[in-house]
């Protein structure tokens, strides 16, 4: 019967959680592991409930180490395959995460800060953004922000999946979009934009469109800062790889891709590279109308 019913007993069990003593809890913890660690896509959206987020995120208030790993554990989890329909999760709970990403024991420090990262790409918002900054010490940013690129940046067996890179994009590109610039000033930039540039031909020659499209996309949000030319780096090599990247992207009907790099084309034309050596072969700019 259980075997059967092991979504519903999930649902079950995520909606009546307030029911379950402190004392209890790691008991609880434990036995949903058991359920994800089989088939966690199956068994991750049942948990995606406002009664047992609100108590997991709580929960993360434990002085006990092998608990607080556990329980980021399933709220990592939560966030990777529980799918897009988050309930509304209040800064209040989200600042006992935040609190956990300077923590001493390192484990708990690297488990709290690959969640937050994920956690942000499901509850993204301008509102939390604002929250983010008004209360992140500078020593938290810097690790977030190393953690991003570090997702972005490794490969072979070490590769992270496309939700962690959409993930840390989506961090990066955040750090861009909105007023104040976090993080970032002219002397900074260029490690990302390093691994930015690479993973455009990375992505490009692997044909993952998608992942692609959400590189440029925080490329065009870095482009948007006003001090980007400011800061005079790989200005031209940036312009010359987007303006070929529309020209492959056209041959392989990447129509997504070429909506994206057009829009930064147009903005701006006057950085274009105008030489052959620049362009290819034509040394026409391929931008759409």
């Amino acid at each position: 019967m259980l075997k059967s019913n092991n979504y519903e007993l999930l649902r079950v069990l995520s909606t009546r959680v307030d029911f379950v003593s402190e004392v209890h809890f790691d008991t609880l913890i434990e036995c949903l592991l058991l359920f994800l660690d089989i088939n966690p896509s199956r068994y991750a959206p049942p948990l995606v409930t406002s009664a047992f987020m609100n108590r997991l995120f709580f929960s993360l208030q434990s002085n006990e180490v092998m608990s607080l790993l556990k329980r980021l554990q399933v709220l990592y989890i939560l966030f990777n395959f529980g799918g897009l329909a988050f309930p509304d999760i209040s800064f209040t709970n989200c600042n006992y995460l935040l609190e956990l990403c300077k923590h001493d024991h390192r484990r708990v420090t690297h488990s709290a800060l690959i969640t937050h990262i994920v956690g942000y790409f499901r509850m993204s918002s301008e509102l939390l953004w604002k929250e983010l900054q008004r209360v992140l010490s500078f020593d938290c940013i810097e690790a977030l922000i190393e953690k991003c690129l570090h997702i972005l940046s490794a490969k072979g067996d070490d590769e992270f999946d496309n939700v962690h890179i959409e993930a840390a994009l989506e961090w990066i590109g955040s750090c861009f979009q909105f007023t104040p610039i976090m993080y970032y000033n002219v002397y900074n930039i260029q490690t990302t934009l390093d691994i930015l540039l690479d993973n455009l031909q990375r992505f490009f020659n692997l044909g993952e469109e998608e992942i692609l499209c959400f590189h440029i996309e925080s490329l065009k949000k870095m482009i948007g800062w006003k001090s980007f030319f400011e800061a005079n780096y790989r200005v031209d090599d940036t312009m010359k790889m987007l303006n070929g990247l529309m020209r492959e992207a056209g041959k392989h009907d990447y129509t997504k891709v070429c909506e994206i790099v057009s829009t930064i084309l147009n903005d701006h034309l006057d950085l274009l590279p105008k030489t052959s050596e620049s362009a290819g072969d034509d040394a026409d700019c391929v931008v759409f109308e």
